[in-house]
């Protein structure tokens, strides 16, 4: 009768090189980061920051003018530079910061209206919507601090978060569950979801800026 051990041996070589290949990505799947949240269901990201200076200390005493964000709800931009405001305030990153109410399509108009301020918050939201049938919303803004003299760009970031829809389930224990009691009704994504956006989104970027300072980059 003919051997064939011979011509099985070699195969034992690739299957163990793929079990110590799969036994070493095994990890790594699992131990994969799962997304930040920052609380009422809201997913962030971190801030893209494509600008910002190279010393920060020549800003620590800059007076800051927040004007409305840019963007198709002027309500939105406005309460969009309050909040930015507040939450710069209170970091500390500046001497004083305030809002001016005055809209601005252009760099140079936003120096204008912003008077004697040291830099200018030239600001827009791209994207915001909230869908109130089944709890989703999102929000991305982009942030320009301008130099108020030279016009230059000082920071630029930009940062998106979501609140993700909540769609109802199909399976069949809840099909079934449905059958025998009313019509659940999804809970619509709270009015306040926006606002909170904002908050998250002037936080994180005020963190970055202040991280950077500590950090001399």
């Amino acid at each position: 009768m003919r051997n064939f051990t011979g011509l099985v041996r070699p195969l034992k070589k690739p299957a163990m090189a793929f079990s110590i290949l799969l036994f070493c990505l095994l990890p790594a799947c699992v131990m994969a980061p799962a997304p930040r949240t920052a609380g009422a269901g809201i997913v962030e990201s971190p801030p893209v920051v494509f600008v910002h200076p190279l010393n920060h200390e020549l800003y620590r005493g800059a007076r800051l003018a927040v004007l409305p964000f840019a963007g198709e709800n002027r309500e939105l931009g406005m309460n969009a530079a309050a909040v930015f405001r507040d939450i710069f305030l209170a970091s500390g990153l500046f001497k004083a910061v305030f809002v001016v109410d005055k809209q601005a399509g252009t760099r140079a108009r936003a120096r204008a209206v912003a008077g004697d301020a040291d830099l200018v918050v030239f600001a827009r939201i791209n994207r915001a919507f909230i869908d109130g049938g089944v709890g989703g919303a999102g929000l991305d803004v982009s942030l320009r601090i301008l130099h108020g003299k030279s016009g230059d760009t000082v920071w630029y970031m930009r940062q998106s978060v979501e609140r993700p829809v909540r769609w109802p389930r199909k399976d069949f224990g809840a099909r079934l569950g449905r059958a025998f009691s009313p019509q659940a009704v999804l809970a619509p994504a709270p009015a306040a979801v926006l606002p909170n956006m904002l908050t998250v989104v002037a936080r994180d970027m005020a963190r970055v800026m202040a991280d950077r300072r500590r950090a001399g980059i």
